[in-house]
C-alpha cells in the first residue's frame, strides 16, 4: 500500500475513535449515568459496593366508564352463515327518490382541430384536448377536421368548428 493512502488511513481511523470517545464521553458524563449509584448504606460492614435500589410502581391503566360497561357485557353470538351470499339490495334503494334536476349543457366552442399527427388535438374553449382527455364532464371520444364527438355516460355531445368564427 503506497505511503500516502496508509496515512490517509491513519488520520481517518484516529479521527473516528475520537469521535466515538467523544460520543461515550458525552453519554456518560453530561447526558446522564448509565451505571446505577453506588452507595455503601452500612460504613461499618463494608465487604464490598453496594447499589442504590429503587421502589418502582407498576404502571396501572384505568379502566374508563365505558371499558367496564363493555367488559360486564357478554358478547352476542352472530346468527350468520358465512357461505351464504348477502342479501343484494333493489335498485330502487339504491337510487335516490327524487329526481335530480336535469344539468345544463356545457356551453363549449371548438376553436379548431390537429389532425395530422399520431395523436390529434381539439382546442376546445382554448384548450388543448387529445382522444380520451375529460373536458366538462364529457369524455373526447373522437377527433375530426371540423369535428369533434363528446360522451358523457348518457349523453353525447358533438362540436363543430363554425367557418365564420
Amino acid at each position: 500500500m503506497p505511503k500516502k493512502t496508509a496515512d490517509q488511513l491513519k488520520i481517518y481511523v484516529v479521527i473516528g475513535l475520537s469521535l466515538a470517545f467523544a460520543l461515550v464521553g458525552y453519554l456518560r458524563l453530561i447526558h446522564g449515568k448509565t451505571e446505577p449509584e453506588v452507595t455503601n448504606p452500612n460504613p461499618s460492614n463494608s465487604t464490598g459496593p453496594e447499589f442504590k435500589t429503587q421502589i418502582v410502581k407498576p404502571i396501572t391503566w384505568q379502566q374508563t366508564d365505558w371499558h367496564s360497561r363493555l367488559a360486564s357485557e357478554p358478547l352476542r353470538p352472530i346468527d350468520r352463515d358465512i357461505f351464504k351470499p348477502t342479501k343484494r339490495l333493489k335498485a330502487s334503494k339504491l337510487r335516490p327518490s327524487k329526481a335530480l334536476p336535469p344539468q345544463p349543457e356545457p356551453k363549449l366552442k371548438l376553436r379548431g382541430t390537429v389532425v395530422g399527427g399520431e395523436r390529434p388535438i381539439a382546442i376546445i374553449d382554448d384548450q388543448f384536448i387529445r382522444k380520451d382527455e375529460w373536458i366538462a364532464g364529457y369524455k373526447v371520444v373522437w377527433i375530426g377536421k371540423k369535428r369533434v364527438v363528446l360522451h358523457s355516460g348518457q349523453k353525447k355531445m358533438v362540436l363543430e368548428m363554425l367557418q365564420n368564427d
